[in-house]
């Protein structure tokens, strides 16, 4: 019995898998997530446009004339994570209001010409910008629920 208690209060102190693929420490009793000291910018060129630290899909809003997307540049979204996550890959996806997939890259940052997004905005009143991590790994990959986290709604004037 003592030997069950020691291995459960072990297991219980380790890092367990959370639903993104971040680790949660439970060490102590407190829970402490480990991705929640991640930060990213959105830029338009050389624009800061929205800088964050949490998700939040009210705060996190930024305006971008239709006019400035004539204008030469390029959006650029830049995912800070909080540790390094090895064995993981990042994608950060754009969609649309009624929550079609239009562009999709892997790694921590997100460009995309204002030539591309002026055409992925016609007849749109806002774009979103997503990310989720998963493993490397296909078998570890079909084993885990991903969810994703919201980064930025880009409202047009």
């Amino acid at each position: 019995m003592r030997t069950l208690f020691l291995f459960l209060s072990l297991l219980c102190s380790g890092a367990l898998l959370a639903q993104e693929g971040r680790t949660v420490s439970i060490a102590g009793g407190a829970r402490r997530d480990a991705a929640a000291d991640a930060s990213w910018t959105l830029r338009s060129g050389t624009r800061l446009l929205l800088r964050s630290n949490a998700e939040d899909a009210a705060r996190n809003v930024a305006t971008l004339k239709r006019s400035a997307l004539k204008k030469k540049g390029t959006l650029v979204l830049t995912y800070t994570p909080g540790e390094a996550m090895p064995g993981w890959e990042r994608t950060i996806t754009l969609y649309t209001g009624a929550d079609q997939d239009l562009q999709r890259q892997t790694g921590n940052s997100f460009r995309l010409s204002h030539k591309a997004l002026a055409a992925f905005a016609k007849g749109q009143k806002e774009l979103h910008l997503y990310t989720m991590a998963l493993p490397t790994d296909p078998n570890l990959r079909s084993t885990i629920r991903v969810r994703r986290v919201h980064l930025a709604t880009i409202k047009f004037l």
